[in-house]
């Protein structure tokens, strides 16, 4: 992975969309492996099953967004102050 991107400069709009793609393509990944993920279960294991998966959706989205946000960071662990 190259150099830092500088956010304080430049067109705002171009900025934010560069910035905010990983996250709306993971998100939609995400929401894909899920759908599936129930859609499986439902049919080979059950109602229960799928209830139980669709229960846990919201769970695993957010650690996707933990990890992906800790994936972002710094190689110190820390954000970059503003």
């Amino acid at each position: 992975m190259g150099g830092s991107k500088d956010l304080e400069h430049g067109p705002i709009m171009r900025r934010m969309l560069f910035f905010a793609l990983p996250l709306a393509l993971t998100s939609v990944l995400q929401r894909l492996y899920n759908t599936a993920d129930v859609v499986v279960a439902g049919r080979l294991i059950g109602a229960d099953a799928m209830a139980a998966i669709g229960s846990n959706i919201a769970a695993s989205t957010g650690l996707g967004a933990a990890l992906l946000l800790r994936a972002m960071a710094r190689p110190e662990g820390r954000l970059q102050r503003a």
